[in-house]
């Protein structure tokens, strides 16, 4: 069947803080990344003994952001994509898909229903895809650790490529070239770690990923939320106009974004 007799059905994103999404897709609500503490109750990543973050507040009440959450999706458990408050809210029998590696961690949290993705799951109706990325380069991969990214798909839906908190390398190229998806989701702000380090996509590696794949929209989050995430939105707004870059959609917290 040729691309445009496929109908197509919305996908809707909103944006909380960070990478903590609610994501529908397939008419299922996907909680993404939760960081659900409040403004400066836990660790700055840059001065110690600090809690500076996250920076800012949630711009809704938690009852808001969990009413009607079908499925969670946590990338890996740093504090700022699975902290301390998540742990304490989310009900302990929501479906929860992670990466293998962290399923034990969130056994021992309390959680029942978890799959610990390594390749691939379908989970009513959506088929869901780990992709390993590098938070970091090699000599940073003991401390960090991985975190992965998923493909989201389903019949009638474009499909989503929410990348995490990867590094941009050719292996992310070569899935979007592979999957060709409609919507990319990017974490783009740009974290330095100990002050020298790059651990997070900037804004110019967005820039790449939307001249990269030109037909998809590209979901810009992680930013102005902690303390060692140095693009923020408006320096982000100033490459895009620059690059004249006009497939990337940077959503404030709280925003809704329909495709």
């Amino acid at each position: 069947m040729k691309e445009q007799e496929i109908k197509k059905y919305p996908v809707e994103i909103t944006l909380y803080r960070n990478a903590t999404m609610r994501i529908k897709h397939y008419g299922i609500n996907i909680l993404t990344d939760p960081m659900l503490s409040p403004k400066e109750s836990f660790m700055s990543f840059i001065t110690p003994q600090k809690n500076l973050n996250p920076t800012v507040d949630l711009p809704t009440s938690l009852d808001n952001i969990l009413k009607k959450i079908d499925l969670v999706i946590v990338s890996h458990l740093h504090p700022d994509h699975f902290d301390a408050k998540a742990m304490e809210v989310l009900p302990k029998d929501i479906p929860m898909i992670c990466t293998h590696e962290d399923k034990e961690a969130l056994s021992e949290m309390g959680f029942s229903d978890i799959h610990g993705l390594k390749d691939q799951l379908i989970w009513n109706g959506i088929t869901f895809t780990a992709i390993y990325g590098e938070h970091g380069n090699n000599e940073l991969e003991d401390k960090l650790g991985p975190a992965n990214g998923f493909i989201i798909e389903a019949p009638g839906y474009d499909t989503i490529y929410w990348i995490g908190n990867c590094i941009l390398n050719n292996e992310i190229k070569k899935v979007i070239h592979h999957y060709h998806p409609r919507i990319i989701i990017t974490h783009s702000g740009g974290a330095i770690y100990l002050d020298k380090h790059h651990i997070l996509m900037n804004g110019y590696d967005t820039i790449d990923i939307a001249k990269q794949a030109p037909k998809s929209k590209i979901v810009a989050v992680h930013l102005d939320a902690l303390d060692h995430c140095k693009e923020t939105r408006e320096s982000l707004r100033r490459k895009i106009i620059e690059e004249e870059a006009d497939n990337i959609f940077i959503p404030l917290d709280g925003q809704k974004l329909v495709f």
